[in-house]
């Protein structure tokens, strides 16, 4: 059943791969994507692994550091990439690889979408101060952070789709229409780091929870700063590396999937989430759309060593 829950395709042009595969967005459609693909073949498309370009270990080597979780969405035309703003807040530049479908071939293969630092924007909902009692305390700045990412030559990405009007012929409403709320059956789906294995290819890994708390005010102290007034904790084992990662409603038999958040920070047992509910990802994706494509933006190029 899961095989008839459609995520929007990004469109694409008829030009060769080259070093940068960015294009101007044509109209999209779902009906541009005909094959029968299962919800976790269209997710590996939706959500990719954030990393460092390069990072230097002691013994002098150089690698790829991951560092969280990302997911796309298409929101009044434009295309976004949507994380937590804890996790591209740092003075490096990011990149991600991503498995997109061939027009031609319908084959999907990888490119490498790079991020510069100054790429996001993030949620206006930034640090305050409260009273508590008879003292001041912290409250920790919105965790949503949002990219504006070009198109890809020849290819098309799944995403989540946005339209909180009324959706035009094509789009989809992909977004739920409120914050959760206790008990809601979720799925998260991102990319855990050290669990004690590893994967020979990058693939994103879902989880069972559940709502279990709305915070409603601001009370839940996390790394000594309180959280939102609107975030939500969910009761699923979550690991370092899945900051980002979007959370769905679990679907009933014959619905569609929704979109009801992403997740923000995990507690010392690793067994409780914090995440940021939709409503904040919306407010962050209208806020990005009005601020703009900053400059240097993101962009697309092939993987090293292949044409």
């Amino acid at each position: 059943m899961l095989k008839r829950y459609r995520l929007i395709s990004l469109g694409a042009g008829t030009v060769g791969l080259c070093a940068v595969l960015a294009l101007p967005a044509p109209a999209l459609s779902e009906t541009e994507d005909v094959e029968d693909e299962s919800f976790y073949q269209q997710i590996t498309r939706v959500i990719i692994r954030l990393q460092e370009s390069v990072v230097i270990n002691r013994a002098g080597a150089t690698g790829k550091q991951p560092v969280g979780t990302a997911f796309f969405v298409y929101y009044k035309g434009g295309d976004y990439l949507v994380s937590a703003r804890h996790v591209v807040d740092r003075p490096v530049d990011l990149h991600a690889w991503v498995p997109s479908q061939r027009h031609d071939t319908r084959e999907t293969d990888v490119v490498e979408l790079q991020l510069p630092t100054n790429a996001w924007v993030f949620h206006p909902g930034d640090e305050v101060k409260v009273k508590v009692g008879q003292k001041q305390e912290k409250v920790a700045a919105v965790d949503v952070a949002v990219a504006m990412v070009p198109r890809i030559k020849d290819r098309r990405i799944r995403k989540i789709g946005y339209c909180p009007d009324p959706c035009p012929e094509g789009e989809s409403q992909q977004f739920a229409d409120a914050d959760p709320e206790p008990p809601a059956m979720v799925l998260v789906f991102g990319f855990p780091g050290d669990i004690g294995f590893s994967l020979l290819e990058q693939r994103p890994m879902g989880r069972l929870g559940m709502i279990s708390m709305t915070a409603r005010q601001p009370f839940l102290r996390v790394d000594g700063m309180l959280k939102d007034s609107r975030v939500v904790i969910v009761d699923a084992p979550i690991f370092p590396g899945n900051s980002g990662s979007p959370i769905f409603r679990r679907p009933e038999l014959g619905q569609p999937f929704e979109l009801l958040g992403l997740i923000s920070a995990t507690n010392v047992s690793r067994s409780y989430a914090i995440a940021e509910p939709v409503t904040r990802i919306a407010e962050a994706l209208e806020h990005a759309r009005k601020a703009g494509k900053p400059s240097p933006s993101p962009s697309w190029h092939p993987l090293p060593g292949k044409k």
